[in-house]
C-alpha cells in the first residue's frame, strides 16, 4: 500500500513501537514471563504528549515551493507544512491462563491524533489482538497472535480528479481537485518460536491491509499483502538487551482502471516492496530508575509494476525509502514513564526505462520528534 507507515512523531512512535517490533521484543523476555502469576491480570495504560512533524503530507521540494508561493485551496487544505500535534493513547490488556500452563493475552489499543493547525489531517487508529501460548514449556515457547486494526479516515492531500475535469471540460492548467481520503482495515497472524528460555527467537507473520478510497478515486482501492520474518537474540542472561533482524516482502495491488469517464486511463499504483531492517533494545537500571533505549533502521524498495508506458510517473520506477527511529524511555515516579522519540524518513526515486524526473519532483524528507508521559497499572483478578 502507499503506506506512510510513520506519521506524527509521538503518535507514530507510540502506536507502532507498542504494537509492533518493540512490544514483541519486550514481551518476549524470559524475566517477564517467569514473573507471570497464576491468576489473571488486567493491565491499563494511558499516555498523552506532544509531537512535531515537519512534513505532514510528505511533500516534495517542488510542492514545498508551490505551497510557499500559493498556499491554500484548491491545491492545499493544510495551513502549514509542519505542525504540532497532541496525541492521546490508551490500552487495555487482559492476561491469564485459559489453558493449563499456557498464557493468553487479549489487548485493545487506541490512538488519537489532533493537530494544532492542520485539522484536516486529524486521524485515529484502533487495534485488537489475541495471543495464545501453544506450548507449556518456557524453555522452547511457541505462541500465535491474531490481530486486526482500523483507521477510519486518513487524509493524503488534494490531487487532480481526471474524470471530473474531463467531464467538465476543464483545461490542464485549471483542473478539478478533490481530497484523497481513505479508510483502512488490516488483519493478520503472527507465529513466534523461542528457544533457550527466550534468549533466541524467530518468527513469521502474514498481514493484509485494505484501503477504501472516497468516491472520487475508486480506482485507487487497493490491498497490500505482506509477509514478515525475523530473527531475535538476547545474548546476555543477566542483561535483557535485544537485537533483531527482520525481512519484509509484500505486494500492493490496486483496483486499477475503471470506466468512470470514456477515454480516461486511470493511474495504476500497484507495486512490490521489500526491505531488511535491524533493531536494537538496550535496557538500564532497576526499579525506580529503569529505562530503555530502542533504535531501528529499515531500508525498503518499492518497485512499481505498471506496464503502461504512458503512466510515466510510475513506469519503471523504484522508490528507495530509509526509515530511522530512536526512542528513549525512562521511569519517572510510580507508574509514570517519560518517552522521547525521533524519526527520519527519506524517500528517493529512481527510473529505469529511459524516463526520469528531476529529484525535486519525486523525493522528500520527513522528520518527527515527540515526548509523552505514560502511566500503566496492573490489577490482579481472582
Amino acid at each position: 500500500m502507499q503506506a506512510r507507515t510513520w506519521l506524527t512523531g509521538l503518535g507514530l512512535a507510540g502506536a507502532l513501537w507498542v504494537c509492533g517490533t518493540a512490544r514483541a521484543a519486550t514481551d518476549s523476555t524470559a524475566a517477564t514471563r517467569r514473573s507471570m502469576p497464576a491468576h489473571s491480570q488486567l493491565l491499563l495504560g494511558f499516555s498523552a504528549g506532544r509531537g512535531h512533524d515537519d512534513n505532514v503530507l510528505q511533500l516534495t521540494r517542488q510542492s514545498l515551493d508551490l505551497f510557499t508561493n500559493r498556499p491554500g485551496p484548491p491545491r492545499f487544505l493544510i495551513s502549514r507544512v509542519g505542525d504540532m500535534a497532541t496525541i492521546a493513547r490508551g490500552s487495555l490488556r487482559w492476561r491469564g491462563r485459559l489453558l493449563q500452563r499456557r498464557e493468553t493475552r487479549l489487548e485493545l489499543d487506541a490512538a488519537l491524533h489532533r493537530y494544532d493547525h492542520d485539522r484536516v489531517f486529524d486521524w485515529q487508529q484502533y487495534e485488537l489482538s489475541a495471543t495464545q501460548e501453544l506450548t507449556a514449556s518456557k524453555r522452547n515457547l511457541t505462541s500465535v497472535e491474531l490481530f486486526g486494526g482500523r483507521i477510519p479516515k486518513y487524509y493524503l492531500g488534494e490531487i487532480r480528479d481526471i474524470d471530473e475535469s474531463v467531464a467538465a471540460q476543464r483545461p490542464n492548467n485549471n483542473p478539478i481537485r478533490n481530497s484523497l481520503i481513505y479508510a483502512q482495515s488490516s488483519e493478520g497472524l503472527r507465529l513466534r518460536q523461542e528457544l533457550l528460555h527466550g534468549r533466541f527467537a524467530f518468527g513469521a507473520g502474514a498481514e493484509r491491509s485494505h484501503r477504501d478510497f472516497s468516491q472520487h478515486f475508486l480506482e485507487r482501492v487497493n490491498s497490500n499483502d505482506q509477509w514478515r520474518f525475523y530473527v531475535e537474540a538476547t545474548p546476555f542472561q543477566s542483561w535483557a538487551a535485544v537485537t533483531r533482524v527482520s525481512w519484509l516482502r509484500g505486494t500492493l495491488t490496486a483496483r486499477g482502471d475503471l470506466p468512470d469517464t470514456l477515454g480516461v486511463t486511470q493511474s495504476n499504483i500497484s507495486y512490490d516492496h521489500d526491505g531488511i531492517g535491524v533493531s536494537l533494545g538496550l535496557p538500564w537500571g532497576r526499579g525506580r530508575w529503569r529505562g530503555r533505549f530502542e533504535s531501528s533502521f529499515t531500508p525498503e524498495v518499492r518497485h512499481y509494476t505498471t506496464d503502461n508506458k504512458f503512466e510515466i510517473v510510475r513506469f519503471g520506477r523504484e522508490n528507495h525509502r530509509r526509515d530511522t527511529k530512536l526512542r528513549v524511555t525512562q521511569r519517572v515516579w510510580g507508574p509514570l514513564e517519560a518517552v522521547a522519540t525521533w524519526e527520519r524518513l527519506i524517500s528517493r526515486a529512481e527510473f529505469h526505462e529511459g524516463i526520469s524526473f528531476p529529484p525535486e519532483q519525486t523525493n522528500f524528507n520527513q522528520e518527527q520528534f515527540g515526548i509523552e508521559l505514560r502511566a500503566r497499572w496492573e490489577l490482579a483478578l481472582h
